[in-house]
């Protein structure tokens, strides 16, 4: 089921979670996509959101344009970075098309998916490291990640036990991570649910 990965992926969770906030006089619900209004009418009962005269209403998540604009250019966030003598060879080199730059947003959690995504990178970079004894024609690639959660030490572990510590890089938390999709080339969202992938949104608006 859709959008209840919070719950642990149980209806009866949900299902009290609903009803807890129903004895508290809660009556009307808003969710910020669709998909997650539709959960909620495939598993509470009709005749429950009838008795108790439930509402749902959908209001997705602001974007604010103008300010992400603005802050994507606040270089100094990079510039202040821990691992900025890393990240400013690497940002020279992308200038010179000869690297690329992925990055990936948001909460190291599992329905994030991440330990995938680090399996597919490793993949990749070792095939990279393969065919560049071959000839001279292959970039190489990069993994930005911002953000922290349960999953980082796992992720961390995973990265230093494949020897991957100079292709990928955690940045931790940012307050503000627009700089960040300024220089980079692509933006990767690996969620097993996602209810409105607001850093597509972002990311949007910077392309």
């Amino acid at each position: 089921m859709e959008n209840i990965w919070i719950f642990s992926g149980s209806k009866e969770k949900y299902i009290e979670f609903i009803e807890r906030i129903v004895k508290n006089n809660i009556r009307k619900i808003v969710f910020v996509a669709n998909k997650n209004e539709e959960t909620f009418y495939n598993i509470i009962d009709k005749e429950y959101i009838i008795k108790n005269d439930i509402r749902t209403f959908v209001i997705k998540n602001y974007i604010d344009g103008e300010n992400i604009i603005k802050k994507s250019n606040e270089y100094k966030e990079i510039e202040q970075d821990l691992r900025y003598d890393i990240l400013k060879n690497i940002i020279e080199e992308n200038k010179q098309d000869k690297n690329i730059i992925f990055l990936n947003v948001g909460r190291h959690s599992k329905e994030k998916n991440l330990s995938m995504m680090l399996r597919v990178f490793n993949k990749i970079i070792k095939n990279i490291d393969i065919n560049s004894k071959k000839n001279n024609n292959n970039k190489e690639i990069y993994l930005l990640m911002i953000g922290e959660g349960k999953e980082t030490p796992e992720l961390k572990r995973y990265v230093e036990e494949n020897n991957l510590e100079e292709q990928i890089i955690f940045l931790g938390k940012k307050k503000n991570p627009y700089p960040y999709f300024k220089i980079s080339d692509y933006i990767i969202l690996t969620s097993l649910t996602e209810g409105y992938p607001v850093v597509f949104q972002e990311s949007m608006v910077l392309r």
